[in-house]
């Protein structure tokens, strides 16, 4: 029902990718709870669960560094050689370099 007026909406924006309905969907689910939380994202979304809410979320690199300095501050975990392993590194770079996303 809405595939054919977004495709006139993104033709006359001069958007190039597909927009669906689907994808309004998972952008504002996004929106919501960046903005204002997962509870307040799953009433407003309509979710039952927690899990659905999640599905439908695209956590953005600057939202995972956000919960990785709310959690361990300036540690950050760097991988090791060619080991894989892993050795923690202290410092206050703002960079994300070494950041396991």
């Amino acid at each position: 029902m809405l595939f054919k007026p977004l495709q006139r909406c993104t033709s006359k924006a001069n958007v190039d990718k597909r927009v669906s309905p689907h994808t309004m969907r998972r952008t504002f689910n996004n929106l919501v709870r960046q903005a204002a939380g997962d509870i307040a994202a799953r009433a407003m979304v309509g979710h039952a669960t927690a899990e659905m809410t999640e599905h439908y979320s695209d956590v953005t690199v600057q939202e995972k560094r956000k919960a990785q300095l709310a959690a361990f501050g300036d540690l950050t975990v760097q991988l090791g050689g060619s080991s894989g392993g892993s050795k923690p590194k202290t410092g206050g770079s703002s960079s994300s370099e070494g950041v396991v996303h």
